[in-house]
């Protein structure tokens, strides 16, 4: 089942909640407009959100800055420019996957670190998606992130709890107003 809307008539919120009811897999692509200071907008991005079963498993930004493992890493400490450039020229693929094996052969961070910064990913990109209102969506039933991809199993209901406390004052602040 493939479907497509506007941010305007169905939030993301919302999107999130029917994926974790419906226990759906597949694949979410949402495109829309960043807002920027002035009240003007960046250049159009898409971020697609990954499903499998209701549980979220992957994020991946296009139009934009797509944070890749190594550069996810060195922001977190694990890794320099020297080591990233190394990392690189061992690399035959480029694949999240090889450079994985690469890092940990290396003993640049560990298995659980490495899925703690794709983690981080979903958790640093929530707030924007969540303030969106306008843009469009499209959901492609079980269309799965390709192969060479790392993916994580988080729980849509641990996404949705903290997507609750995110909007919590907006919805409170939007009540006072009734």
């Amino acid at each position: 089942m493939s479907f497509r809307g506007s941010l305007r008539d169905f939030s993301v919120f919302r999107l999130l909640e029917f994926m974790a009811q419906g226990q759906r897999s597949g694949a979410l692509a949402i495109e829309f407009s960043p807002p920027l200071a002035g009240g003007r907008s960046g250049p159009p991005l898409k971020v697609i959100l990954y499903f499998r079963e209701g549980g979220f498993i992957y994020i991946t930004q296009e139009g934009g800055p797509n944070q890749g493992l190594l550069q996810l890493l060195k922001e977190e400490g694990h890794l320099n420019s020297a080591q990233e450039r190394e990392i690189l020229s061992r690399t035959r693929t480029n694949s999240e996957k090889e450079i994985a094996i690469l890092i940990l052969e290396a003993g640049l961070a560990s298995r659980q670190e490495i899925l703690a910064a794709i983690e981080g990913r979903v958790w640093k990109s929530l707030p924007l998606l969540l303030g969106l209102q306008d843009g469009r969506f499209q959901f492609q039933a079980n269309l799965q992130p390709p192969p060479n991809l790392i993916t994580v199993s988080i729980p849509l209901e641990r996404i949705l709890l903290q997507a609750r406390k995110h909007l919590e004052p907006a919805l409170q602040a939007e009540m006072a107003k009734e």
